[in-house]
């Protein structure tokens, strides 16, 4: 299951109403713990955003600046961004996580 929450409009969605991503927390219990987990081994850790097996319909800004803020938050060091959800302006996602202070590795997958 790639989706982690349904949409009150209907269809799936990958972010709750403030714009954090869902994370289905059975499985993924402490996010930050994982990517320190990867770290400690010597292991630069990524995160997939606007996936498309449940790609969010409409934009909306709070997405983006909940999925920099949880990027940072976890620590991660890169980040695949899809092309198939509504998020797909790199430039402001650009300048939200040049906010963070930390360089990270982007994979742009807009097509």
């Amino acid at each position: 299951e790639n989706c982690s929450g349904t949409d009150p409009a209907g269809g799936m969605r990958q972010h709750d109403e403030a714009g954090f991503p869902l994370i289905n927390v059975e499985r993924f219990p402490d996010m930050k713990r994982l990517v320190a987990y990867g770290h400690s081994k010597g292991v630069k850790m990524g995160w997939y955003l606007n996936g498309c097996a449940c790609g969010e319909a409409k934009e909306r800004l709070p997405n983006y600046r909940g999925d920099v803020q949880r990027l940072a938050e976890f620590g991660f060091d890169a980040v695949k961004i899809d092309g198939c959800g509504a998020a797909t302006n790199m430039t402001f996602y650009a300048q939200l996580m040049a906010a963070t202070n930390k360089t990270y590795e982007i994979e742009n997958c807009h097509w």
